[in-house]
């Protein structure tokens, strides 16, 4: 399938993550990248209108589905709501700015990452590979993720029901004279922190971090050390492995002369394989896919399927949408309505997370399960 037939088959993409441009080309053999969003879009709001108003002028475009909601998102698809009542509207990884109920009243379908219970999932997952220590690193952040806080929370607490110590160490990133962080002095202060944790608790210790640069930095010393990586974040874990083995995840024959990534099966087989190299077979898991890459494939697999008449027309049938993620991922998928709990949750304000909530059942959390390289 390509770019050109799915916009002939009514469906349009908006604004996909720059990582994921190439997606495109190897998924859906496309010529060309999807429609993108102005550059300045917090500034240039009529621009995003008037691309949103020119697709609702096209009687072919029947869904259309956007990659990263941005500011400005909202008025330029209240404006098409104005002339255009028929059009499948799919909403991926919208900016925290945007009220929930906007989502919901603005999007058939919008897809959220469940940041907070991947922690929980990330300690039972290295339980399971049978890790019996948790450190986590928390790091001073003048601009810590939305939710951090309840993650890591939650990953304590998970810990605790499992019998293992959560070993929360605290450390203040290196910064230079400008204040901008020292990438060589943080790597440094990782790898040695690490060694010596190894060296205090054993090899069977679960490595985290709260800051999400660390990451990158945190899974070499991982390696190094025999440990155990359990990646709690559902962004680019698949990438950050793979720099840290030294993994070639180049994909050179996309087009002449230009370069993207390999997908996301390849780069886990070559994962798998330098991990075995290494002696870390079994001790190492990630989400098998990118989460912009699962939400985006997905979303426009099933506004096809609402073109079709293969799905309901009004409400969402969120079975239909996860055995699409599951298909695609090779996984197993976990979605759930958001609730207002989560929400606040998000805002790092307490709440019962567990607690339902009516009238959010078309804003879906998405949660991958893992695999073991």
């Amino acid at each position: 399938m390509t770019l050109n037939k799915l916009i002939l088959s009514g469906v349009a993409i908006m604004k996909t993550p720059a990582i994921l441009l190439d997606l495109f080309k190897l998924v859906f053999n496309a010529s060309k990248p999807p429609m993108e969003w102005p550059t300045r879009y917090d500034s240039e709001q009529d621009v995003m209108v008037e691309m949103i108003e020119e697709l609702g002028r096209d009687p072919s475009i029947r869904a259309i589905v956007v990659g990263y909601t941005k500011y400005g998102t909202d008025l330029a698809f209240e404006r098409l709501a104005e002339t255009r009542d028929d059009i499948f509207v799919v909403f991926c990884l919208p900016d925290e700015t945007q009220a929930v109920e906007d989502l919901e009243r603005l999007a058939n379908v919008t897809l959220v990452p469940d940041d907070i219970n991947t922690g929980p999932a990330a300690v039972r997952q290295a339980w399971k590979l049978g890790a019996e220590t948790v450190v986590y690193y928390s790091f001073d952040s003048s601009s810590p993720l939305p939710g951090e806080l309840e993650r890591r929370n939650g990953m304590e607490r998970q810990s605790g029901e499992l019998g293992i110590p959560f070993v929360d160490v605290g450390m203040a990133i290196p910064r230079d004279a400008n204040r901008i962080p020292d990438q060589q002095e943080y790597k440094w202060m990782l790898r040695n922190d690490v060694r010596g944790k190894v060296e205090q608790y054993g090899r069977d210790t679960a490595f985290f971090s709260s800051d999400s640069g660390a990451q990158s930095y945190l899974i070499g010393p991982v390696i190094s050390a025999r440990a155990i990586f359990t990646s709690h974040r559902q962004s680019y874990a698949l990438l950050d492995i793979a720099c840290s083995l030294n993994v070639d995840y180049l994909n050179r024959s996309i087009l002449p002369g230009e370069y993207g990534l390999v997908s996301s099966g390849e780069m886990a087989a070559s994962i798998s394989a330098a991990l075995a190299k290494n002696g870390m077979s079994g001790r190492v898991s990630s989400m098998p896919v990118y989460i912009e890459e699962l939400m985006i494939v997905a979303g426009v697999e099933y506004a096809i399927k609402w073109i079709n008449g293969e799905v309901k027309k009004e409400g969402i049938d969120i079975g239909a949408m996860r055995q699409l993620m599951a298909d695609y991922a090779g996984a197993e998928v976990f979605l759930s309505p958001i609730t207002k709990d989560y929400i606040n949750a998000i805002n790092d304000k307490p709440g019962n997370l567990a607690e339902p909530v009516k009238g959010y059942g078309n804003v879906l959390l998405v949660r991958m399960d893992y695999i073991t390289y």
